[in-house]
């Protein structure tokens, strides 16, 4: 078997056993980890950003801004992969054994059977998390969008559903959404289905924590009373229509339900507004062009040629 053949050959060692947390909510992704970490084959970690730096090396993305020619480091990356004998297939294979070599050195200190990281920012480089860990199971800790939009603003907001929607969406069965006001409700129940989701049995010691840790969530009613007291009801509304329907189902908020907290919170029944059929157009729109802009032929050459004269362009 040729060296590029084998996504192991860099390091002779076993798979690790690998999960990932996924949520943009401190709260609830605290709350979950904190249960979890009560598991005695578990280890938890949160925030580790193991892989947050890795992938904007610069093939797949790169930083704005460094202490080096991000532009230059970016190309120079890609012309050293396009010169390994498995080209990408070799690359994607490093990251995998250096990502390997760190969680398992982790696993083999504690003693546990399973790694479970749980990095607010992962939700930012989806893509790459699954070309490097296809098979991991992930759960996704989902929020009402009131929430984030309190929280984060929209444009935070619409980035972090759009991105756990296509997950939720194209993955197959190693993928779990847990919405955090479920998981409030029934933290025991919840915990379970997770320790279930990533091959794990369910531990006594985890409904005895669990339901505290819920505690910590805080109820959608409170960002729905900030956004009705606060007069932000007009950017509630802009944000709600420019969601596509299909990433809102996918995230476990349709679009019928999302009004709710924000006439309890009003007393009265406000206005409803839909999510425009212009968001699906757009982000079908965008999909395609990403993945135009990925294809090895000359359309796919042509984009990447232009964003890196934009790059030299623009940068500081």
């Amino acid at each position: 078997m040729a060296p590029h053949e084998n996504p192991g050959f860099i390091l002779d060692m076993k798979n690790v056993r690998i999960a990932f947390l996924l949520s943009l909510e401190d709260d609830g992704l605290d709350a979950m980890a904190q249960a979890l970490s009560a598991h005695p084959k578990l280890h938890v970690a949160r925030d580790a950003h193991v892989m947050t730096a890795l992938a904007h090396l610069g093939y797949y993305e790169k930083v704005d801004k460094a202490a080096y020619d991000h532009v230059l480091a970016a190309e120079a990356q890609r012309l050293f992969v396009d010169r390994l004998p498995g080209k990408e297939t070799d690359y994607v294979a490093a990251c995998r054994a250096y990502c390997d070599t760190l969680y398992l050195r982790v696993l083999e200190a504690s003693g546990k059977d399973l790694f479970v990281d749980a990095t607010t920012e992962y939700l930012g480089i989806l893509p790459f998390l699954r070309r490097i860990y296809p098979e991991a199971p992930c759960v996704v800790l989902t929020r009402h969008p009131l929430v984030l939009l309190a929280r984060h603003g929209a444009p935070v907001a619409r980035k972090a559903i759009e991105a756990a929607a296509n997950l939720l969406r194209d993955a197959k069965s190693n993928v779990l959404r847990v919405r955090a006001e479920d998981f409030a409700a029934e933290p025991s129940a919840q915990v379970d289905a997770v320790c279930a989701s990533i091959g794990v049995p369910f531990d006594a010691a985890l409904g005895e924590v669990a339901p505290a840790a819920a505690q910590r969530i805080a109820a959608v009613e409170q960002a729905a009373s900030e956004i009705v007291s606060s007069e932000r009801l007009a950017q509630a509304q802009r944000f709600i229509r420019r969601l596509a329907t299909e990433d809102l189902a996918a995230y476990g908020y349709p679009p019928e339900a999302l009004w709710l907290p924000l006439d309890a919170a009003a007393g009265r029944i406000l206005p409803r507004v839909a999510p425009a059929r212009l968001a699906t157009v757009r982000r079908r729109a965008l999909t395609r062009m990403r993945r135009t802009a990925q294809r090895p032929g000359a359309v796919g050459r042509l984009v990447r040629k232009a964003r890196l004269a934009c790059d030299v362009l623009l940068r500081r």
